[in-house]
């Protein structure tokens, strides 16, 4: 598990990354080296999130990239937003990431990262 902290930002928003405190540094997960495979959709994520703020208007997103083997290089795989407003309480979501069918090759890594957007029903 992995705490964070991400500002909103005026609307409307583009996607801000998610940070490990307020301004801080990117938080992002990449798996070890790969055997080769075909990466094909679609991704269930499971994200827990909440807002401080009723205001924020916030919700949460994921992309799926596939890396070389020192994280450098990355080709987005696929990004979805949830889209429905995070609440002030802690709570889980659940939606799908997909893309089109890629190669990943002997040695390549996954790389997550979560975003912060507006909401569908309001801006940030």
């Amino acid at each position: 598990m992995t705490t964070s902290v991400t500002n909103t930002a005026a609307a409307p928003a583009s996607k801000l990354l998610t940070t490990v405190t307020a301004g801080g540094n990117y938080v992002e997960w990449f798996t070890k080296g790969l055997s080769a495979f075909t990466l094909a959709g679609p991704v269930l994520v499971n994200l827990r999130a909440l807002e401080s703020n009723a205001l924020a208007n916030a919700t949460v997103g994921v992309e799926i990239a596939v890396c070389a083997a020192d994280g450098t290089s990355p080709t987005v795989w696929g990004y979805t937003l949830h889209g429905g407003e995070v609440t002030t309480s802690e709570a889980a979501y659940q939606f799908f990431v997909a893309g089109d069918d890629v190669a990943v090759t002997n040695g390549q890594r996954i790389r997550i990262r979560i975003y912060t957007d507006d909401s569908s029903a309001a801006a940030m």
